[in-house]
Formats: C-alpha cells, sequence, structure tokens
C-alpha cells in the first residue's frame, strides 16, 4: 500500500470497510487485508484511480482541495457495505417475500416471456381499448441523479451540466436500442463519454439535444433558450464548415445533430437541407465513414428515420459494413421465412424488391424475438444490429420510389420567431407554435401501379417504427405515415365497394386482385395500422394528437364481415401473415389476434370506436 494512502486511511479512526479513494495518476491497488479496526465483518479495501490507465505509478500527492475548476476531482468517500434486505414481517410475525425490482427492461417481450395464456388475459367481451391499454409500458430510461461531481473538460454553468445528464440519460437508447440483446452499448462506454468531453462544438451539440430531449419529456415546445441557444450552435458549424482545413468528422456529427433535431421538431425543410448538405461532405469524405462506429450510426439514423417521419426517399446510400444479425438464424428458418412472404406477397402482384424488403424485415424481427427469448445467451454484436436494421428500412423506404408524392411534400410546422433572438446572425432556429400538432392532411400518397404495394410498404415502416422503442419521438409522431395510409387504403376501400357485396374470386378491372388472395396481407396491414395509430396518441409528449382509425377498422370489416362471430370463421391461412410479423413486439405482450379483431369489431358494433 503506498505510503500516501495508508496515511490517509490511518488518520480516519473509522471502520475501515469499504473505503474507496482516488488517488491522481495512481493505478488500481487492492489489498488483500487492509486495516481491520471495525468489529464488523472485514469487507477489504481498494484505492482506485478512475482517470488513469491500468499500470500507471503515482507520482503527486493529491490535492487537499475537493474540486478544481476544468480539472479532475479528487473525492474520499466512505461507503457503506451493502447489505442484503432482509424479508419483512407480517403483523403475524410471518416473513413476507420482497417485491421484485420493478426495473423495466429495454427488450422487447416475447410469447415466452409470459406466463399468462391468452384465455386468462382476455374475457370474451373485451374491448380493443381495454385488450390495448394492457400493453406492456414502453422500455424507461435510466434517469440517475444529476452528476454532482464530475469534472467537465470546459467550463459549464449548472443547466449546461444538467442538459449533458439529460442527453446521456437518454440517447445511449436511442442511438443503440434494446441494448439487453447487444453485446455491448457502444454509448454508454467511458470512450464514448471522454470523445464527447475533448470537442467543444460537440459538447455544445450534445447539451443542444438535452434541451430537446427536455423540453418534450416535459410537454413543452421549443423555448425562447432553446432558439437562442440552437442559433448560436449553428453559427458555430457554420464558422467550421467555411474552414479551409476541411470537415471533420466532429463537425459532420454536429450536422447530423443538427438533422435530427429538425425532424424532431418538425422543420422538415431543415431537415431536407441538411440531408443534401451531408450528402455533398459525405461524397467528399468518404474514406473518414469506412470505419463505421457511431458516426455512420448517427448518419443512417439523421437520413433513414427522417426519411421515414416524411415518407421521402433517403438522401444517402447505404454502404453495407457489417454482416447481418440475422445471420444467426438457421439457413433452415431463413429459408422458411423467405418462402412463407413470397407466399403471401407474390399472389398480390407485388414486385421482387418489395418482397425482399419485407422478407428483410421479418428476418430482422424474427432475430430479435429470437435474441430476447434466449435470455441473454444470444446476444448481438451492436454496428451490426444498426447496419441491419437502418439497411431494412432504407429499403422499404426506397422501392419501387417514394411513399409521398414529391410534388405534396411534408410542409415544416408552423413556427413562431422569439423577438430579438439571434437567427438574424446566426441562422433559422425555429420554435414551435401550438401544442395540437393534427396530422397534415396536405401530403397526398405517390402513385402506384400496384396499389397494394404502398399499402404493404407503408404498413411495415409503421411496423419497424413502433416495434423499436424511440423515447421521446419526433413532434408529429407518425402523423405523414398515418395520413398516407388512411388515403392509400382509401382509394383501395373505393376501388372494392364498387365491387358491390364480396367478390369471390370473380375479377375486375380496378387493378385489385381476388380477395382470398389480398386477405391475409391486407387484415395484417389495417391492424398494425389501427394499432400504431393507437399507440402514437399515448405516446406523444407535446399534447393531445388524435388519429384517424376508421379506414381501418372498415378495411377489417370488408375482409373479415360485419359481426364479431365472422372472425371465427377465418382460415388459418387468412391469419398467416399476422403470424410471421405479429403485433406482440409492438405491444410487447402476449397477444391473441382473433380476440383483437374480435374486439375490435365488437367496439364497431357498440359504437365505440
Amino acid at each position: 500500500m503506498c505510503f500516501v494512502c495508508a496515511q490517509a486511511v490511518a488518520s480516519l479512526r473509522v471502520p475501515m470497510d469499504h473505503i474507496n479513494i482516488t488517488v491522481q495518476d495512481g493505478a488500481m491497488v487492492s489489498t488483500k487485508r487492509g486495516f481491520q479496526v471495525s468489529k464488523t465483518k472485514y469487507q477489504g479495501i481498494r484505492f482506485v484511480n478512475t482517470y488513469a490507465p491500468e499500470g500507471m505509478v503515482s507520482t503527486k500527492k493529491p490535492s487537499k482541495s475537493s474540486s478544481c475548476q476544468g480539472g479532475m476531482q479528487h473525492c474520499f468517500r466512505l461507503s457503506k457495505p451493502t447489505e442484503t434486505p432482509k424479508a419483512a414481517a407480517d403483523i403475524n410475525g410471518t416473513p413476507r417475500q420482497l417485491k421484485k425490482s420493478t426495473r423495466r427492461s429495454n427488450t422487447p417481450n416475447t410469447p415466452s416471456d409470459q406466463s399468462t395464456s391468452s384465455d386468462d388475459a382476455f374475457s370474451s367481451d373485451s374491448s380493443a381499448t381495454t385488450i390495448l391499454s394492457d400493453r406492456t409500458p414502453s422500455p424507461d430510461t435510466f434517469r440517475p441523479d444529476v452528476w454532482d461531481t464530475h469534472s467537465f473538460g470546459f467550463p459549464m454553468t449548472p443547466r449546461g451540466k444538467k442538459m449533458v445528464h439529460v442527453y446521456f440519460s437518454s440517447i445511449p437508447s436511442k442511438m443503440y436500442p434494446l441494448d439487453d440483446i447487444l453485446t455491448y452499448n457502444p454509448a454508454r462506454t467511458p470512450s464514448f463519454f471522454e470523445r464527447i468531453n475533448r470537442n467543444l462544438i460537440i459538447m455544445r451539440s450534445v447539451t443542444g439535444t438535452g434541451l430537446l430531449i427536455d423540453s418534450a419529456r416535459r410537454g413543452q415546445p421549443c423555448s425562447a433558450e432553446i432558439l437562442d441557444y440552437m442559433a448560436r450552435f449553428y453559427g458555430m458549424i457554420n464558422l467550421e464548415l467555411q474552414g479551409s482545413k476541411g470537415v471533420s468528422k466532429e463537425t459532420i456529427e454536429c450536422v447530423c445533430s443538427m438533422a435530427i433535431g429538425a425532424t424532431h421538431i418538425g422543420q422538415y425543410d431543415h431537415w431536407r437541407l441538411h440531408m443534401k448538405g451531408l450528402r455533398q461532405i459525405t461524397d467528399l469524405e468518404s474514406d473518414a465513414l469506412r470505419d463505421g462506429g457511431y458516426l455512420m450510426n448517427k448518419l443512417r439514423r439523421a437520413d433513414v428515420k427522417g426519411a421515414a417521419t416524411v415518407g421521402e426517399l433517403p438522401f444517402l446510400p447505404h454502404m453495407r459494413l457489417h454482416d447481418n444479425v440475422s445471420n444467426v438464424l438457421p439457413l433452415a428458418i431463413r429459408k422458411k421465412t423467405a418462402q412463407s412472404v413470397e407466399a403471401m406477397l407474390a399472389p398480390c402482384g407485388l414486385q421482387p424488391a418489395v418482397i425482399d424488403s419485407v422478407t428483410g424485415l421479418a428476418l430482422f424481427v424474427r432475430t430479435l424475438k429470437t435474441a430476447s427469448a434466449s435470455r441473454g445467451k444470444l446476444r448481438l454484436d451492436p454496428h451490426g444490429f444498426i447496419d441491419e436494421w437502418y439497411w431494412v428500412e432504407s429499403q422499404l423506404l426506397r422501392h419501387p420510389g417514394p411513399l409521398c408524392d414529391p410534388d405534396t411534400p411534408a410542409q415544416s410546422l408552423q413556427v413562431n420567431i422569439a423577438e430579438g433572438s439571434p437567427m438574424g446572425e446566426f441562422g433559422k432556429a425555429p420554435t414551435i407554435k401550438t401544442l395540437h400538432m393534427p396530422a397534415p392532411l396536405n401530403v397526398e400518397p405517390a402513385s402506384a401501379e400496384n396499389i397494394l404495394e404502398p399499402v404493404v410498404r407503408l404498413a411495415s415502416v409503421l411496423y419497424i417504427e413502433a416495434l423499436i422503442p424511440d423515447d421521446p419521438r419526433t413532434l408529429n409522431g407518425y402523423a405523414v405515415l398515418l395520413t398516407l395510409m388512411s388515403k392509400t387504403m382509401g382509394d383501395v376501400m373505393n376501388r372494392l365497394r364498387r365491387r358491390g357485396a364480396i367478390a369471390g374470386d370473380r375479377r375486375f378491372d380496378d387493378g385489385l386482385f381476388e380477395i382470398a388472395a389480398m386477405r391475409p396481407v391486407m387484415i395484417w396491414a389495417a391492424l398494425v395500422a389501427y394499432v400504431v395509430a393507437w399507440l402514437g396518441e399515448r405516446e406523444v409528449h407535446w399534447g393531445s394528437v388524435r388519429y384517424e382509425r376508421a379506414v381501418y377498422r372498415d378495411y377489417l370489416l370488408y375482409f373479415i364481415g360485419p359481426e364479431a362471430e365472422d372472425v371465427s370463421r377465418l382460415r388459418d391461412l387468412d391469419l398467416a401473415f399476422c403470424e410471421i410479423l405479429d403485433l406482440q413486439g409492438l405491444l410487447r405482450k402476449k397477444l391473441d389476434t382473433r380476440e383483437l379483431l374480435q374486439a375490435i369489431i365488437r367496439d364497431h358494433v357498440d359504437g365505440l370506436g
């Protein structure tokens, strides 16, 4: 034991159990047997320096100051040994069983996670709202107390420190969601924090992101404070982009943050502008991106998630850098899944590119379910997970064209520019004017030779968006996608109604196919849209948003029948696609598809839906 540490311990004159001392530039020292002054059971003494690499030898005495502006902080802390809680006793003295931890997992539930059978979970007269309301809550993001003792690399106000804390309590699970089934989360590593702590521009980006997240969780629109801060941040980025030394990775990362932030607050014009700039930058700096990692993750999040929000084509090419995590599935299962998807979609006349995209989604979802059901035995590489996730979603958005008509793109939400803000000097950074944001009705679906293709693609994008947790979501949620879905489905319903009664196998010159061929896929698509619309109303943080679900219910009534009893007459084949891409992952609970369909139809009959 070093002399300084021994002297510090000897001077304490208190029980020696669990002493943690941080020594500047010192390596970790473990002792087999330390001072044992107390009469309690010996717990050991360890001296740990969390700043120095392992193997460094201390050459300096620790400072007596408990904090140092802009430098390290040396903390001497006594901590009590962790005690195993004893079972509490009831009034009769009988020990009671301790409650299990209520901390929720960041992993989607699978059928094997539930012990309650569907017969026990739902009564025969359950409403759709009752069934959906039983959904397991969204995974909680770990939110520890604000760091009071951490040393930052730059002067930070208390408000700035809090926003950095908000960032680190949310972003790891947003950038690498479902980390319970990943080998590790790159955004939770010490190197991730140190990289941010070394660069002032990235730290400003982190603080701005924390402001947006904090505002969303409080149910508040962007304030004048955020407006001014982001405007100055934009000015810093502009100066970096105008420099003659080229564009650094840190600057690219900050532009990604600007694009993501623009999408988050509904400024779609700003998102398009940032993505055009990123496309030019990445064309020039492509070699700097080949190592993948967090920067590539952020680029794809800005590109693919933004494109999904507005139903447009991604701006950036998707260069694959990692193997599919779905390769962990046995080859026989992969082949069977691909064959099952093709058997459902080919009779509806969908193009091979669309079938391949949906097959990729089915394999990816099957992999997540398998990893979740393994209880930690199967872990996925985080970079491969991210690569395949965004690859699957980008393919659904790209082929065979945009989902939204380019002549009617989603318009930015109304903004209110604060008087006297530095926008004129630094660039635009809007604030939201109102809390209630209805779905943007100005968007129109892109034309398609086979109208069933956009229905399947939109349902697939909605499915993967709802499947993977993202808290908080963008200000406008699923509004654009659901608006496109309702209009596309409305067109399909109009064509079907012209046929009169259920047409059976009769052919009509309306661009559609036989009812029997369409039924499995269309029931799944309508059910996904109905459930996502319901979820969207409950996930919004910014106020009350109401999505129209009647068109999806009418779709189900047409393909199933007007009475709840008609559900029992459906063949297993009619619900086969609901088995391939089931709704249990969206609702994070055990779910019987027939029960849910009966409840939706029953609500319609009772005038509840």
